[in-house]
């Protein structure tokens, strides 16, 4: 059951949908970002007045995250993660410590993860997996992601 609103409540309410469709209504155009104001509508429908701070989505039985890269050199990845408990061995200290690990700063990339139904248990192998994410076009992605 919602809430009941009193009438001076109400009247708040209508007053900010007013200056809405006021603004919308400009001849000049609306003012504001209008995909943000859709988003914002659409999730106030639904009553979910927090923004999601989840940073994936799934699709087709793909999980895509989105990264963004904040410019941490490999030394400094591997002083956070052990920092967060993370026990790194020599292999992934050695290329974070690579000339080859190029951190960047500010770069989004979309992380595509396979859900492991879509292959069979026998199939469900590195080979047959990047198999199947050459057929989809996507790229390797920098190392610094998989830190993130």
């Amino acid at each position: 059951m919602g809430a009941m609103l009193t009438g001076d409540q109400k009247d708040s309410l209508r007053c900010k949908l007013f200056e809405i469709e006021r603004q919308i209504r400009q001849s000049n155009g609306y003012p504001f970002d209008q995909k943000d104001l859709d988003k914002f509508l659409q999730r106030a429908v639904e009553g979910r007045f927090q923004e999601s701070t989840q940073n994936w989505r799934e699709q087709d039985g793909v999980i895509y995250i989105s990264v963004t890269s904040d410019g941490t050199t490999g030394e400094s990845w591997i002083n956070r993660l052990e920092s967060k408990g993370f026990r790194l061995g020599d292999y992934a200290k050695s290329m974070l410590r690579s000339d080859d690990f190029n951190p960047t700063a500010g770069v989004t990339t979309e992380v595509a993860v396979l859900k492991g139904s879509l292959f069979s248990d026998s199939n469900r192998v590195t080979k047959n997996i990047r198999a199947d994410a050459k057929k989809r076009a996507w790229s390797v992605p920098n190392a610094e992601v998989a830190c993130s």
